[in-house]
């Protein structure tokens, strides 16, 4: 918790006014073909841009206006209620997702979020229920990063920090099926 956070029982709660994020160790998701990222929030008013998880690198790119901006990235943007995945720099140059979650502001949710590049999809899971599916993935897990992992925080400095209380947060070598996720 570089920037603090505080602990209420299991979960840790992160203020957006204090830039509060859980930075994760480097290659946390290194030899993994595929994930499933399963995770139990409740989030405040989201902001614009923000993300509940980035895992990937950062450097600063003229196409992003000099700013530090992310590449070989996943991530979660719970204000569109997408998840996406991108082997290009900056990364929103080539992002393969799906959304469909919608706003996720005010809400507690289980969110789960499928990566599966070998199969050739991603899935987006709320309480339990899939919301979307996109069945074009051709990104691999190998092109991923993964030297800077955050929860709460962007891998775009401008994006903003969010309110958000975390309940559990997992990550699984390999991907979890609907029966496993429900």
């Amino acid at each position: 918790l570089p920037n603090d956070g505080t602990f209420v029982g299991f979960e840790v709660i992160l203020a957006a006014a204090n830039s509060q994020y859980v930075q994760l160790p480097s290659g946390i998701l290194s030899n993994y073909p595929a994930i499933t990222i399963d995770t139990w929030v409740e989030f405040g008013t989201l902001p614009g841009a923000c993300f509940l998880y980035g895992f990937g690198d950062t450097d600063t790119n003229v196409l992003s206006g000099g700013q530090p901006s992310g590449y070989n990235y996943i991530f979660c943007q719970p204000r569109d209620g997408r998840i996406a995945m991108s082997d290009a720099d900056p990364g929103w140059q080539h992002e393969e997702g799906t959304g469909g979650a919608g706003d996720l502001s005010s809400r507690y949710v289980h969110l789960t979020s499928v990566y599966n590049p070998p199969e050739g999809y991603v899935e987006l899971y709320t309480n339990g229920v899939l919301v979307s599916r996109n069945s074009a993935i051709t990104i691999p897990m190998s092109s991923i990063t993964n030297v800077l992992n955050y929860i709460g925080r962007s891998l775009y400095d401008a994006d903003s920090y969010m309110d958000v209380a975390v309940d559990e947060f997992r990550i699984w070598n390999g991907a979890l099926n609907p029966l496993e996720v429900a």
